[in-house]
C-alpha cells in the first residue's frame, strides 16, 4: 500500500532485540498473552494526539428542545443517491485500492451512511426531514475538504455535512523489518576547492508486507467533542467565528489495543531469529473531513507550480517565513472534534487468525 498516513506507529529496534532471547519451544507458537508478556516495550512509540485514549466530557442536561434533534436511528444512504455532489474528475485523487508487498488489497470505502453524535448518554441523530449536504467539497486520499460558505455560517449544515461524511475509515497494517546504515557522501564545496564528508542514515529494507484491516472497522462512527463543549455550542462558536482562517476538522479514529497487538507481533517476528529494526505502523485514508473558510491562500500556497517558481526564483527566502507563519496561526484557529469507530474483532483473534501469514512474510536473507 502506498500513500495514507497514520495514528499509530511503534518502532523495535535492533538494540533492544539483543537483549531478547525469545525463540519458540518445540517449535510452539506462544499464545496471545505469552506473546505480550515476553516482549519488550517499543523503542519509540509516535501516537497521534487526537487519537490517544481520552475521557469524553458527558453533559449532565439533555436539551431535548434543540430543533436538530429527533429519536435515534441511522440512516443508510444509497451511494446513487447525490450524484450532483460528487467532484469533479479532475478533482480526484487516484488511489485507494493498490495492493501490498503481500497480495492484499486496500479498498475503497464505499458506504456512505449518516451516524449519530454523542451527547451526553444518548445520541444525537441526524436533523428531522433529513436531506443530503448540498455542499461542494473535494475528496484525497486521507478524506474529504470544504470550503463551502453555508458549512461556515450555519451550524445545521455544518453537522449534516460532518455526519455524511461520518463513513468508516480503511485502515490496514504494515510490518517493514530494516536495517540502518550510514551512507558516507563526499562532494567539493562550491567556494573552494575543499572536499566535505557528508554522513547521513538510510534504512535498507529486508521485509516490508500489509494486512488489510478495513473490513473489520464498524460502518458507522459516534461524533464526539474532546473538550468541555456540547457538538451545537461547538459548531456554533466556529460559525461566529470571523476569522478568515477558521477551519474545523472530523477525526475518525478507530479504537483498538494497538499496543497490545504490536508486542504480541514483534514477539513471534523476534522468534523467528530477526534482529534488525521492526517498526508496525496502523495506516489510515479516508479518516479526515475538514472544513476551512477562505481557500485563496492555502490553494495558493499549496500550488505545486508556484512552489516549482518560488525554488528556481529563489522567492522562498521571502515566503517560506509567510507560509509557517499562516500555517502557525492556522493551527491556532482550528477546532476539532472526532468520531470513534470501533472493530469487529479483537485484538487476540485477529492474531490467531493471521499469526501464520506474519510469520511466512518474515523474510530477510
Amino acid at each position: 500500500m502506498t500513500g495514507g498516513s497514520f495514528d499509530y506507529e511503534f518502532i523495535f529496534t535492533a538494540a533492544d532485540a539483543q537483549n531478547t532471547q525469545n525463540r519458540q519451544i518445540n517449535g510452539q507458537l506462544p499464545s496471545y498473552e505469552e506473546a505480550i508478556q515476553q516482549s519488550l516495550n517499543p523503542s519509540t512509540a509516535n501516537i497521534t494526539p487526537l487519537a490517544r485514549p481520552t475521557v469524553i466530557h458527558q453533559p449532565s442536561n439533555h436539551d431535548e428542545s434543540r430543533s436538530l434533534l429527533s429519536d435515534p436511528e441511522l440512516f443508510v444512504v444509497s451511494n446513487n443517491i447525490n450524484n450532483n455532489n460528487k467532484p469533479n474528475p479532475e478533482d480526484e485523487v487516484q488511489e485507494l485500492g493498490g495492493s501490498s508487498s503481500s497480495g492484499s488489497n486496500f479498498p475503497i470505502s464505499s458506504e456512505r451512511s449518516i451516524s449519530g453524535v454523542h451527547y451526553g448518554n444518548d445520541e444525537i441523530p441526524s436533523p428531522p426531514e433529513y436531506t443530503l449536504s448540498d455542499a461542494i467539497y473535494k475528496r484525497d486520499i486521507d478524506g474529504v475538504t470544504s470550503h463551502d460558505p453555508k458549512l461556515n455560517s450555519e451550524p445545521e449544515s455544518l453537522l449534516r455535512f460532518f455526519m455524511e461524511h461520518n463513513d468508516k475509515p480503511e485502515m490496514a497494517i504494515k510490518i517493514h523489518g530494516y536495517q540502518t546504515e550510514a551512507d558516507d557522501d563526499n562532494y567539493t564545496s562550491t567556494d573552494s576547492d575543499r572536499i566535505v564528508h557528508c554522513e547521513s542514515t538510510v534504512e535498507r529494507t529486508e521485509f516490508n508486507f500489509t494486512f488489510d484491516l478495513t473490513e473489520y472497522v464498524s460502518i458507522n462512527g459516534i461524533i464526539r467533542t474532546n473538550d468541555q463543549k456540547e457538538i451545537m455550542e461547538l459548531l456554533n462558536d466556529y460559525v461566529k467565528n470571523e476569522s478568515m482562517l477558521k477551519n474545523i476538522e472530523m477525526k475518525k479514529v478507530v479504537t483498538w489495543d494497538y499496543e497490545s497487538l504490536t508486542k504480541a507481533i514483534s514477539t513471534v517476528i523476534r522468534q523467528q531469529g530477526y534482529r534488525n529494526n521492526l517498526r508496525i505502523t496502523f495506516l489510515l485514508r479516508n479518516h479526515i473531513v475538514h472544513v476551512e473558510s477562505d481557500p485563496k491562500f492555502a490553494r495558493f500556497a499549496s500550488n505545486i507550480w508556484i512552489q516549482i517558481l518560488f525554488i528556481i526564483t529563489c522567492l522562498w527566502i521571502i515566503f517560506l517565513p509567510i507560509f509557517w507563519l499562516y500555517k502557525l496561526y492556522k493551527a491556532s484557529n482550528k477546532k476539532q472534534i472526532r468520531s470513534d469507530f470501533t472493530m469487529t474483532i479483537n485484538e487476540k483473534d485477529w492474531f490467531d487468525k493471521n499469526v501464520n501469514s506474519i510469520i511466512a512474510n518474515v523474510r530477510w536473507l
